[in-house]
């Protein structure tokens, strides 16, 4: 009972014996009644917001494909899953955008609310705000309706890409005043070494075949 006692769990019962209601952590996994305490109730294990890229392999549009990549990122700014990949085929940026946005919403618990951040206007738009969906593969508008009927409200956030040293240390970019976050470097960065591990993958490929 002392145990339940030095333990303020935030409006919320536990799932389980010793148990995270968030994500349904043991006790056991921490080292200290201190440790699981503080991931309890800073909610470290629960996501507040999503950042999102997409991109093209060579120029838009791309006969070869597109690239995404997301993150998820709890109050203390900590990344909690992220994901990228490759969309093959022909490919314009702003599809790879909406899927790179509708990927990451997938991985989020039904009801989940936050902020959704991209800097495409056009794709937080599309998810946040019902501009048209002209010219989307009619299986992302479909997987993008689904999500936006399970989840809770989203909040676009509008970042600046592609911000200097400079302006990630300031939080804001000098260009048009939106915000900046390293975690969309990431996803920018990440959507890069996807468009060169496929281009490298397809020259191997390629060697291979005309070496047979």
């Amino acid at each position: 009972m002392v145990f339940f006692e030095e333990i303020v769990i935030v409006q919320s019962p536990f799932l389980g014996p010793f148990e995270c209601p968030w994500c349904g952590a043991y006790y056991g996994d921490f080292n200290t009644t201190a440790g699981y305490a503080h991931h309890v109730n800073t909610k470290q294990c629960v996501a507040v917001a999503v950042y999102c890229d997409g991109g093209v392999i060579g120029r838009n549009p791309s006969e070869v494909g597109g690239t995404w990549a997301w993150c998820t990122v709890n109050a203390a700014g900590e990344v909690l899953e992220r994901d990228s990949g490759v969309i093959e085929g022909l490919c314009t940026n702003n599809v790879s955008e909406f899927v790179a946005a509708v990927r990451a919403l997938e991985h989020l618990p039904n009801k989940w609310r936050g902020q959704l951040c991209s800097d495409s206007a056009v794709t937080l738009g599309r998810l946040c705000a019902g501009w048209a969906l002209q010219n989307l593969p009619p299986e992302w508008i479909e997987r993008g309706a689904r999500q936006l009927k399970r989840l809770g409200p989203l909040r676009p956030v509008l970042l600046q890409g592609h911000p200097t040293k400079e302006e990630l240390a300031e939080g804001v970019g000098k260009r048009n005043g939106y915000p900046v976050s390293v975690h969309n470097v990431w996803c920018d960065e990440e959507c890069g070494r996807q468009a060169v591990k496929y281009r490298e993958g397809l020259a191997a490929k390629a060697k291979g075949e005309h070496a047979a």
